[in-house]
C-alpha cells in the first residue's frame, strides 16, 4: 500500500511539473499560429547600421571570452513598412547580406514576434519595433 502511495506521488510531482512547459509551449505556439495566420507579407529591406556591427562585434568578443561562439549568425536590421507606420527588427540570417538587399517580413500589428525571411528564403524570428 505505501508503494501505490509513494508511485502515485511520483507521477503527481512528475505531472506538476511538466505542467508550466505545456502551458508555455502551447501559448507560443498559438501566438505564432495567429501571426501565420492573420499576419500580412510586408515588403522589407535589409539596413543593418555601423552601430549595429559595432554591437555584432562585441557580442562575438563577448561570447568568445567565454567559450561560446555565435555559430555563424548574422544579425541584421530589416525595415519596413505597414499600413503607413515603419517598423524594424533585427533577425539572426544565416548569411549577412548588403543594405538595401530586398526582403521580406511576416508581420501582424500587436504581436509579439514577426517572421523574417533572409534572401536565401529562410525564416528567422525578429522582434519588430516602431521606427523612430
Amino acid at each position: 500500500a505505501m508503494q501505490v502511495v509513494m508511485w502515485s506521488l511520483l507521477i503527481a510531482g512528475w505531472a506538476l511539473g511538466w505542467w508550466p512547459f505545456v502551458w508555455w509551449a502551447r501559448r507560443k505556439r498559438r501566438r505564432a499560429r495567429e501571426v501565420i495566420r492573420d499576419g500580412a507579407m510586408c515588403a522589407a529591406v535589409v539596413a543593418t547600421s555601423k552601430t549595429d556591427r559595432m554591437a555584432q562585434v562585441a557580442a562575438r568578443v563577448a561570447m568568445a571570452a567565454t567559450g561560446q561562439s555565435m555559430g555563424g549568425v548574422h544579425w541584421e536590421r530589416v525595415e519596413f513598412d505597414h499600413d503607413g507606420i515603419g517598423y524594424a527588427g533585427v533577425a539572426p540570417f544565416d548569411r549577412r547580406p548588403p543594405n538595401g538587399t530586398p526582403t521580406q517580413v511576416l508581420f501582424k500589428p500587436g504581436a509579439k514576434y514577426a517572421l523574417a525571411f533572409s534572401p536565401s528564403g529562410h525564416a528567422f524570428v525578429t522582434k519588430a519595433h516602431r521606427r523612430s
